[in-house]
C-alpha cells in the first residue's frame, strides 16, 4: 500500500512540475512490469513507447473513466479506492498522455477495434483492442468493473493479453477551465456538455468510418433502438473495381453501405438494413480523397411502407465516412482526410436573410432617388414689391 502511494505521490510531482493537461494511463498484463522514465511524457513520447508495448499478436483491453487525474490517484491511493489495481504487481506508469483515446486508436496497422459498456461480454482476440467504458464518477465502481472484466477474460482461458486504465479528460484541468469561466462570466453559468464516445472502425487499405450513435426506428414504436455493431468488412460490388460494400455487423442484422466512385467523386447509391433499402435523405459522397463528415443526425426512411404513411427510420448521428478503392502507392489510413461537411457553408436561414436584406435596399434606395427628385420653387412673390410675372415658356 506504502508503495503504491508513494509511485502516485511522485506522478503527482512530476504532473505538478511538467504542467501537462493531459491524463495519467496505467498499463499491465503478460509482457509487463519495465519501468519508463520519465515519468511525464508528452503525446509523441508516450505514442512510440505504447506502440512498443502492444504488439499485433496481444489483446488489447482499454478501460475508459471519464475523468482522471494524478491528483485524484493520489487521494485515492489514501483512501483505499483502487483495492484490485493496488494488488496489480506488474504496471507501467504514464503520468501526462495527450489524448490518450486518439492514440490507443490509430495504434497498430491491422487492429480491430470495439467499443462496449462496462459489464457487457467481450470476445478476446490477438490484434484486437477493445474500449471499455466504465461507469462515471465513482473510482470504486471503476476499478470492481475492470477486475470483473480481467476476470472474464482469464476464465475465458485468453491469457496474452494487455490491459490499460486510463480517461477522457484531466479532472483537475477540467476543473481550473471552470474556475476561469466563472471569473470571467459571473452571471449566465452554462454547464459544458458532455462528448459522447466515438464508435470507430477502419481498414488500413480500404475504409474508415466513426459515429456516434445509430439507431432503428420501427414504424409505430415509442422510441428508437441503439444498434450495437462490433466489427465491419468490406467486399466488392459485381466484381468491380469502382464499388464496394462495407458492412457494419454486430448481434442483430448488418447495416450496408454500397459506395460507387467515379470521375474523381465518391457517393454511398444505397443503405441497406436488413437487406431493405432506404432513402438517402442526406447525401452522402464527396471528392476522392476527401472524407464525408455530417454532425446533425441525419435520418433515412424505407422506401417500403410498413403501414399507410408509416415507414422505418434508421438515424446515425455524427457520421464520418471515407472509402479508397485502390490501395497502389498510397499510404494506410491514420485517420480521416480533410472532412467535406454535410451542412453548406449558405443554410436556407442565411439566403433568406440575404433575400430580405437585398429587398430592404431596394426599397431604401427607390425612396432616397424619389426623396432626391423633388424640386421646390426659386422665386417667390414679394408683397411690397411688383408681382412677379412667368412667362410660360419658363
Amino acid at each position: 500500500m506504502r508503495a503504491f502511494v508513494s509511485a502516485l505521490f511522485l506522478v503527482f510531482c512530476a504532473n505538478a512540475a511538467v504542467g501537462f493537461e493531459g491524463v495519467p494511463l496505467l498499463l499491465w498484463g503478460s509482457s509487463q512490469g519495465k519501468a519508463l522514465s520519465p515519468p511525464a511524457l508528452n503525446s509523441l513520447a508516450s505514442g512510440h513507447m505504447l506502440s512498443e508495448n502492444l504488439p499485433n499478436t496481444q489483446y488489447t483491453v482499454v478501460f475508459v473513466g471519464d475523468k482522471l487525474s494524478p491528483e485524484a490517484l493520489n487521494e485515492c491511493g489514501e483512501k483505499n479506492c483502487f483495492p484490485y489495481l493496488e494488488n496489480v504487481e506488474q504496471k507501467t506508469y504514464f503520468a501526462n498522455v495527450e489524448n490518450p483515446i486518439g492514440l490507443l486508436a490509430t495504434i497498430g496497422h491491422e487492429r480491430k477495434t470495439e467499443w462496449v459498456d462496462a459489464g457487457s461480454k467481450v470476445t478476446p482476440e490477438a490484434g484486437k483492442i477493445t474500449f471499455v467504458t466504465l461507469t462515471p464518477g465513482d473510482f470504486s465502481t471503476q476499478d470492481a468493473e475492470i477486475a470483473q472484466t480481467v476476470k472474464d477474460i482469464e476464465f475465458a482461458g485468453f491469457k496474452n493479453s494487455v490491459f490499460i486504465y486510463t480517461a477522457k479528460h484531466n479532472e483537475v484541468a477540467e476543473d481550473n477551465i471552470v474556475n476561469r469561466r466563472i471569473k470571467r462570466e459571473v452571471t449566465n453559468k452554462q454547464d459544458e456538455p458532455t462528448e459522447e464516445p466515438i464508435i470507430f472502425f477502419r481498414d488500413n487499405e480500404t475504409y474508415i468510418i466513426s459515429y456516434t450513435e445509430i439507431s432503428y426506428v420501427a414504424a409505430g414504436a415509442a422510441g428508437p433502438v441503439v444498434l450495437n455493431f462490433t466489427s465491419a468488412a468490406v467486399s466488392r460490388l459485381n466484381d468491380t473495381e469502382t464499388g464496394i460494400a462495407l458492412d457494419l455487423m454486430g448481434e442483430g442484422p448488418k447495416l450496408s453501405f454500397h459506395i460507387i466512385s467515379e470521375h474523381g467523386r465518391w457517393w454511398v447509391e444505397r443503405l441497406l438494413y436488413e437487406e431493405k433499402e432506404y432513402y438517402l435523405n442526406t447525401y452522402i459522397g464527396t471528392h476522392i480523397g476527401f472524407s464525408f463528415a455530417c454532425t446533425p443526425t441525419s435520418i433515412f426512411f424505407s422506401q417500403e411502407e410498413v403501414s399507410p404513411n408509416q415507414f422505418n427510420k434508421l438515424q446515425i448521428t455524427r457520421l464520418q465516412l471515407e472509402p479508397r478503392f485502390t490501395t497502389d502507392n498510397t499510404e494506410p489510413f491514420v485517420g480521416f482526410s480533410d472532412p467535406w461537411d454535410c451542412v453548406g457553408f449558405v443554410s436556407p436561414g442565411i439566403l433568406g436573410g440575404l433575400f430580405v436584406t437585398i429587398l430592404l435596399l431596394v426599397i431604401l434606395a427607390a425612396g432616397l432617388s424619389w426623396i432626391m427628385e423633388i424640386r421646390t420653387m426659386d422665386r417667390f412673390d414679394d408683397v411690397k414689391g411688383k408681382t412677379i410675372t412667368i412667362n410660360v415658356n419658363e
